[in-house]
């Protein structure tokens, strides 16, 4: 008699032990997926590339935000400089980190400008950088040597007109420098531009009657107007700057209209997770709202600001067109 083979077909109780096992391999793979990187972050300490001096105005701000930081992410954030290049050797180095939010980086304007006065730029500035929030806004303002014959912005400018090309502005980065060329435009003056490699030569030469004017940020001159050693003339923004309430603006100062704001943001490399972006964004803008944290920041001339990621984004592609314009019209061009 011949053997007959009797297959026999999953029933149904199988087929749902075989779906729940694959159910359980693809949440498994799921678990190396963005979102699995989101829920690890931190897996270690963040770096954040601070790309001036340490000392600086974005350099001192960050530092008191990365102190709560590392607090409420539950691991170190270390600061590291690398200034040079107006602040493009340190978005080189952040552009080409791994997108894993363990890098980032701290800025200010100057990363738009750049290609208005770069002719080879390593990096797009707004595309190849994932933007966490801009952190605070500050003006930049017009300083001069406490032994100069003027104090006030109406009496240099007039004595600027009486004799041109004879007075000397310095400037630190491409920011100051367009600052710089967007005031002598809008005020008529005829004043030679300057450069320094930093804030404090600058300050030292112009305290020391080696340059009558200097073109910087607030929190920069703020310790040396307070000290009596310099006068801030006017501020660049369109109302005072808490810190020096009573110096006026550029623009109540007989150049109406005058408006420059410059911001520092924090960002990170190009393809950050959204989960990470986020996480950071609302972990920042918290400490930026903190009393303390805000009242630090006005000592350094910044008024805190906390901006959701998009703002930030919208804010870098229209300053980058902003600062562009204002390159063309001063006849500066990418070298």
């Amino acid at each position: 008699m011949q053997n007959t083979r009797v297959t026999r077909h999953p029933n149904r109780r199988t087929w749902l032990s075989l779906a729940a096992v694959l159910l359980a391999a693809m949440a498994a793979t799921a678990g190396f997926g963005p979102a699995a990187h989101a829920q690890q972050f931190p897996s270690r300490p963040v770096r954040i590339v601070v790309p001036f001096p340490a000392g600086g105005t974005v350099d001192v701000a960050m530092r008191v935000v990365s102190v709560r930081l590392g607090e409420v992410l539950g691991q170190p954030v270390v600061i590291d400089n690398r200034p040079g290049a107006n602040g493009i050797i340190g978005g080189d180095i952040v552009a080409k980190a791994p997108p894993d939010g363990h890098t980032l980086f701290a800025v200010s304007s100057t990363h738009v400008i750049n290609p208005a006065t770069t002719a080879s730029m390593p990096f797009d500035p707004v595309k190849d950088f994932s933007q966490v929030t801009i952190l605070g806004t500050l003006p930049l303002v017009i300083a001069a040597g406490a032994e100069q014959p003027f104090r006030t912005l109406p009496e240099m400018i007039a004595y600027a007109k009486a004799r041109p090309g004879q007075l000397a502005l310095g400037y630190t980065d491409n920011s100051t420098l367009l600052f710089g060329e967007m005031f002598k435009a809008a005020a008529d003056l005829d004043i030679r531009m300057v450069p320094y490699k930093g804030g404090a030569p600058m300050l030292t030469d112009m305290m020391g009657g080696h340059i009558q004017l200097g073109a910087t940020g607030a929190g920069s001159a703020y310790p040396h107007y307070k000290g009596g050693k310099i006068r801030v003339l006017a501020v660049s923004e369109q109302r005072r700057t808490p810190s020096m309430a009573d110096v006026p603006t550029i623009a109540e100062s007989g150049v109406p209209g005058f408006n420059v704001q410059v911001w520092i943001a924090l960002m990170g490399p190009a393809g950050m997770p959204p989960a990470i972006v986020n996480r950071l964004n609302a972990e920042v803008v918290k400490i930026l709202a903190e009393p303390a944290v805000a009242a630090r920041l006005a000592e350094l001339g910044t008024v805190a600001k906390g901006s959701s990621p998009a703002e930030a984004a919208q804010t870098l592609r229209a300053d980058a067109d902003m600062w562009s314009a204002a390159a063309k019209k001063a006849g500066l061009k990418p070298e």
